[in-house]
C-alpha cells in the first residue's frame, strides 16, 4: 500500500505547488482513491503533472470533510475524469453534490458506517465532537496496522484513533494528514503524542494544519519515528515495521 501527499500547505519535492490545503492518493497496486482536493483546483492538477499519476485512472474520491480548503480543488479533478465513483458525506453542501451530477459521476453517500471504497482501502464514519464539523478519516490496510489519514482531524485525533481502533478491531500504526493542533500548548501536544502512542500509534507524519510548533514537537517525540512530509512526498506503508 502506497500514498502520495498531492497537495499541502508546505513542499516536499521541489517545485510542487503548495497552498492552505490538503491531498492524499492512495494507491492499492491495481486502484488508485483521492482523499480530499484541496484548495485550488489549478494547483492540484499541476500537482498531478508533477507526480506523473493519472487523474483519469482515478478510481475513486472522498473527502475527510467539507471545508473550502479540502473540497475546492475538485472542480480540476472532475474535468479530467469523468468516471471515477464519488464517496461524499451526507451532511455535504448541495453545491458539491451538484457539481459531481453535473459531471456525470456516480455518487455514493458515506458517514453513517465504514464504508470499503477499494482492497485495503475505506473510508470511516463522520466522527463528531462539540462544535466541530464532522469528519472522516481515510483507513489504508498494511500487513502491520492501519493507517489513518486525516484532513484536519477537527473531532481530534486521539479521539479519531481510539474510534478506529475499536471499529476495525486493528490497532492504528501510522497516522498522517492534519491533526489541528496550533492552538494547543506544548505541554499539551506531548500528552496528546504519549496519549497516541499507548494507543498503539508508532508513526507520525502531521502536516496542513497541525501547526508549526505542534510538528516541531512531533519531530522531538517521535525522533527515528517521525516522517517528514509535504507537497510531493511518497511512502511505501508496507516497508515500515
Amino acid at each position: 500500500m502506497k500514498f502520495t501527499i498531492i497537495y499541502d500547505n508546505r513542499t516536499y519535492q521541489e517545485g510542487w505547488e503548495t497552498g492552505w490545503g490538503f491531498s492524499c492518493l492512495a494507491d492499492n497496486g491495481k486502484e488508485t482513491v483521492l482523499f480530499d482536493t484541496g484548495d485550488n483546483p489549478h494547483k492540484i492538477v499541476n500537482n498531478f503533472i508533477k507526480s506523473g499519476k493519472d487523474i483519469k485512472k482515478i478510481a475513486a474520491i472522498t473527502f475527510s470533510h467539507k471545508h473550502w480548503d479540502h473540497v475546492d480543488g475538485l472542480k480540476g479533478i472532475l474535468n479530467i475524469n469523468k468516471t471515477a465513483r464519488i464517496y461524499i458525506p451526507s451532511s455535504f453542501p448541495k453545491k458539491i453534490t451538484s457539481l459531481v451530477k453535473e459531471n456525470g459521476n456516480e455518487i455514493i453517500y458515506t458517514g453513517e458506517k465504514v464504508k470499503k471504497i477499494e482492497d485495503g482501502i475505506f473510508i470511516t464514519p463522520a466522527f463528531d465532537k462539540f462544535f466541530t464539523p464532522a469528519e472522516q478519516g481515510l483507513i489504508l490496510e498494511t500487513e502491520i496496522g492501519l493507517a489513518l489519514i486525516t484532513g484536519c482531524a477537527h473531532p481530534g485525533i486521539l479521539n479519531m484513533v481510539k474510534k478506529t481502533n475499536e471499529l476495525f478491531n486493528r490497532k492504528v500504526m501510522m497516522i498522517s494528514g492534519g491533526f489541528h493542533l496550533s492552538a494547543k500548548t506544548a505541554g499539551k501536544v506531548r500528552r496528546i503524542i504519549r496519549k497516541l502512542k499507548e494507543e498503539g500509534v508508532r508513526y507520525f507524519s502531521p502536516s496542513h494544519c497541525t501547526g508549526k510548533k505542534a510538528i516541531d514537537n512531533f519531530k522531538r517525540e517521535c525522533s527515528e519515528n517521525y516522517i517528514e512530509t509535504g507537497s510531493g512526498k511518497s511512502l511505501n506503508l508496507d516497508k515500515l515495521k
